[in-house]
Parts: structure tokens; C-alpha cells; sequence
């Protein structure tokens, strides 16, 4: 498995946590579920097939300190503002920048407006494409804290060491100049985990044999950084959490690395 493999569960991983993010703002009791009684509201939703209406379809009776996460694709929202709100003054926290997702609502006029979050401004340069990621890393790893496992790291376990924007992609692939991982192309990554934070920094698996860094506030500029064993380390290891003891950089081979872990 490479990094292609650890993009798709990392991916997966990030699309639970956009689940999670949902449903604790669903009980909060201010959101819920869009029936298709609410879609019949509004004339731009009124038509809507109700089959369609599913979790992405979300209805907001109090918007108040209510902010919604960026989504995009397939987990985009469809979000219908309660008519007793101005839906323009609260655009900013119902919709991201970087945001896919549609709100409907009313103006204080009365007028029904569709506010489409693909037609937003965006602003690419202020964009760092793994922050979602990252977040759902860190999410995974301290839900999963409660794990116990009975593997014990004696050993050095050899690993290719990649950076991640936390998509199916290749870390270089689709990385433009303006982003603010760009810094990191051509950067081996074995070798820069060797050199910052090479020790206490903790890692999580997310499967057997694949790891990531958990990103903590003293490395929130950089892109993920994937640990990848060519075979199985040892069975049931996602979720679990270890420190890195040391990096021993293999001087002959690119992205390669021995990795102790206490």
C-alpha cells in the first residue's frame, strides 16, 4: 500500500468526521433533518424530489452561533434558513468560502433567495487544502484513545515516509504555487521527520501498517506526513496511538526510513 492507499483512508476518515461535525450541531436542537413539509416552503426547494431528502438536506430553526463546516462533492449541504431569519446576514456562518453548499432562505423583505456556496469568492492563496484532514486526524486519534492493544514496539519497523494533503492524490500532484504546502515540494519526507520534531512525536495508525503524524499545534503548517510498512505489522493496530522514538533515515533510498516507536 503507498500513498494513494493511506489518501483513501484518510479520506474516509475525513468523511466521518464531517458526520460527526453534523450531527453534534443537530444536537445542539437548533438544526434537524429537512422533511419534505420544510422543502414545500420554499419555491426553489418546493419541487424537490422527497427520495432525494437525505442527510445532507439540513433545516435551520435558530441559526444563532450555529457555523457549519466547509463541505464539498457528495457531503455537500442543502440548508434551509428558518424564514424568520435574514438569510444574507447569515451567509457567513451557515457557508464556508470553501464551500460547496447551498442555502435557501428569505430576505427581510420577504424576498426567497438560493445562495449557492460554489459561486462564493474564494480565496486560494489563504487555503491550505489539508486543514479538513488534519482535523479529522486529530479527531480520530482522541477517539480512539480508549483502544488497548497488546502490541509492544521493540523494533525498528521499516517505513516510506510521504507527505499527504489528506486526498487520494499523489502530495505532488494538483499542488500549485499558491498554496501554502508548496514549500514542501521536492522535500524529502523522510528526512524532515527526522529532522523536526524527531522524538515524542506521536503517530496514530489508521491501519495495520499505515500511520500518520497527529498534527499538533507546533506543526499545523505542514501537510500530514503517512508512515507506510510494506506488510502488516501487527493485526488490529488502527486507532492506536505511539510516540516516535527515533527516525534513522535510509541514506539510499529516497522516502525510506527506520522507525522506532515507544
Amino acid at each position: 500500500m503507498g500513498s494513494i492507499d493511506a489518501g483513501r483512508i484518510i479520506r474516509d476518515i475525513t468523511w466521518n468526521y464531517g458526520k460527526h461535525q453534523i450531527q453534534s450541531i443537530i444536537d445542539t436542537g437548533q438544526v434537524r433533518r429537512l422533511t419534505p413539509a420544510d422543502s414545500k416552503k420554499h419555491p426553489y426547494l418546493k419541487d424537490e424530489n422527497p427520495i432525494y431528502l437525505d442527510d445532507c438536506y439540513l433545516y435551520v430553526e435558530d441559526p444563532v452561533g450555529i457555523n457549519f463546516p466547509e463541505t464539498y462533492g457528495a457531503a455537500s449541504l442543502t440548508i434551509l434558513l428558518n424564514r424568520d431569519y435574514d438569510v444574507k446576514k447569515r451567509e457567513n456562518s451557515l457557508m464556508g468560502w470553501w464551500d460547496h453548499s447551498t442555502l435557501y432562505g428569505w430576505t427581510k423583505k420577504g424576498e426567497a433567495v438560493v445562495l449557492a456556496g460554489y459561486n462564493r469568492p474564494h480565496k486560494p492563496r489563504n487555503h491550505d487544502e489539508s486543514r479538513k484532514a488534519k482535523e479529522a486526524i486529530e479527531w480520530y486519534a482522541k477517539e480512539k484513545r480508549h483502544l488497548a492493544t497488546s502490541f509492544t514496539p521493540e523494533h525498528p519497523i521499516e517505513v516510506t515516509v510521504n507527505f499527504s494533503k489528506g486526498d487520494i492524490w499523489e502530495f505532488e500532484d494538483f499542488l500549485y504555487d499558491y498554496s501554502p504546502l508548496y514549500y514542501f515540494k521536492g522535500k524529502n519526507p523522510a528526512k524532515y521527520l527526522a529532522r523536526n520534531y524527531p522524538t515524542e512525536r506521536e503517530i496514530v495508525f489508521i491501519s495495520d501498517n499505515i500511520a500518520v503524524c497527529v498534527p499538533s499545534k507546533y506543526n499545523h503548517h505542514e501537510p500530514l506526513i503517512t508512515l507506510t510498512a510494506d506488510k502488516p505489522i501487527a493485526s488490529g493496530l488502527a486507532g492506536h496511538t505511539f510516540n516516535i522514538k527515533s527516525v534513522e533515515v535510509d541514506g539510499c533510498h529516497r522516502n525510506k526510513a527506520k522507525v522506532t516507536l515507544k
